[in-house]
């Protein structure tokens, strides 16, 4: 068994330790004892990757692990809240609940397309209003109380309700995991959405207009962010409608969103063998393994106050304008506005 020493779990450190892992199945481990105890900080995203990662390691591979924590350290003791530990040694929690009790963070926790179609089902009505519904719900939890007004809430819920919108319209995936924090010392809110899917590449290649131009899932990932251009819209030229309620996709909620995140706090995404992560100073691209879709929306609650969803659609609609390739040159009203 091979033990891996794990000193803080964040976006910086988590990559490598999955490399790490990796390393050792590549040449024969099949068993790991991962040991948490001198851990001294654990963040939202790698905790739900590092999940997944840990996840598909032993239902597709059958590699074996045991964990070790401390019952003592502040970090443990968050993590053990988040429902880390318990995840990572069963199943992902389907308990979606959002009772506040004074704490600022969301549990780790799997948000079925199931539980989203039956509140639709039950209050009459449609699947954007379901999934706008179950995003304000995470995003007022997280900004209970803290700096934030409506327009800061109406831009949260915007951003969680695209996320997970293209997860459900495109990934498969029968399910999202999903995770926030409220962040007192930066006033900022972190939320990570990840499916197991069948990740960008396999989506947006649909797209006739541009498959020949994305070779890679770096390529896939660069070209789902721009605005206009989506897998489903342009699916056997466009006439196979979504079986999932949605009148239309336009292609530009996940541009908006990216557009958001990495002007006015970070936005990553990660998807097949490529992360890229974008902040207002940084652009950082890895190689990795994720077969579905991760990504983390990060907000600073003093600056997000500024944000015009029309302006920024409206840049979106004019960059469109000058594609050498068909693409929607108009944003779709769901996309303009929560």
């Amino acid at each position: 068994m091979q033990k891996i020493s794990i000193t803080k779990l964040n976006k910086q450190k988590m990559f490598g330790y999955c490399d790490l892992i990796e390393e050792y199945i590549d040449r024969g481990e099949t068993s790991f004892l991962l040991n948490f105890t001198s851990t001294s900080f654990f963040e939202p995203f790698a905790m739900v990757y590092f999940l997944a990662f840990v996840h598909r390691c032993k239902n597709i591979l059958n590699i074996k692990f045991e964990v070790e924590r401390s019952i003592l350290t502040e970090a443990c003791s968050y993590a053990e809240f988040m429902g880390f530990f318990e995840a990572l040694e069963g199943v992902i929690s389907k308990n979606y609940n959002l009772e506040y009790n004074g704490r600022t963070y969301i549990k780790i926790h799997s948000l079925t397309k199931k539980k989203i179609r039956e509140y639709e089902f039950e209050n009459g009505i449609d699947m954007a209003d379901s999934v706008t519904y179950f995003s304000s719900q995470m995003a007022k939890f997280l900004l209970r109380n803290k700096n934030s007004n409506k327009n800061t809430q109406e831009i949260l819920t915007y951003a969680l309700r695209e996320i997970i919108r293209n997860s459900l319209e495109h990934s498969t995936s029968s399910d999202i995991w999903c995770a926030g924090q409220y962040w007192e010392r930066s006033n900022s809110v972190e939320v990570v959405i990840l499916d197991n899917g069948v990740g960008i590449k396999n989506t947006i290649t649909k797209n006739i207009h541009v498959r020949d131009r994305i070779t890679n899932d770096l390529d896939a990932i660069k070209y789902a962010m721009l605005p206009g251009l989506s897998g489903v819209a342009f699916e056997r030229n466009g006439t196979k409608p979504p079986d999932y309620g949605y009148p239309e996709n336009s292609g530009y909620g996940l541009y908006v969103t990216s557009e958001i995140c990495s002007n006015y706090g970070e936005f990553l995404i990660a998807s097949g063998d490529s992360y890229l992560r974008k902040t207002p100073d940084v652009k950082r691209e890895r190689e990795i393994h994720h077969e579905g879709t991760a990504i983390s929306l990060k907000l600073n609650l003093d600056t997000i106050n500024t944000v015009s969803i029309e302006d920024i659609v409206k840049k979106g609609e004019e960059i469109a304008l000058k594609y050498p390739f068909k693409a929607n040159k108009n944003a779709s009203v769901l996309s303009k506005k929560l």
